[in-house]
């Protein structure tokens, strides 16, 4: 993301622009994989501005349905192409499995960086 468009400098700058006009530190709250990204914005963060960055800009972080531990279906999806939980949303399921078979499915799966987080942990 950093190399791409430089989202972990930018969003850097952003979060010191709000606490310097708000005064106080930021509080950030995320959800499903922003988790994730957040996560890595703090390990960037730190290694490319201060140590001390997060302590002087950040109030709490709050995450809701981020995936830390990754979840079970990341292997199915990976290995297979399963795609159940989208399957047996009627329409939708039946558009997916009409237009991509589960060898595409599982191609496409493994082209998006975000699958691997997926992946249980622990």
């Amino acid at each position: 993301l950093e190399e791409r468009d430089q989202f972990m400098s930018r969003l850097a700058s952003q979060i010191e622009l709000m606490v310097e006009k708000q005064g106080e530190k930021a509080a950030i709250v995320t959800h499903s994989m922003g988790g994730q990204v957040f996560l890595y914005f703090l390990q960037w963060v730190s290694r490319n501005r201060t140590a001390q960055w997060v302590d002087q800009h950040i109030h709490n972080f709050v995450s809701i349905a981020t995936p830390f531990l990754g979840v079970p279906k990341g292997i199915t999806a990976l290995l297979s192409g399963e795609a159940k939980d989208t399957a047996e949303m009627g329409v939708l399921g039946k558009i997916l499995d009409t237009y991509m078979s589960p060898w595409e499915r599982r191609r496409l799966f493994r082209s998006w960086g975000s699958t691997y987080c997926m992946i249980p942990k622990g």
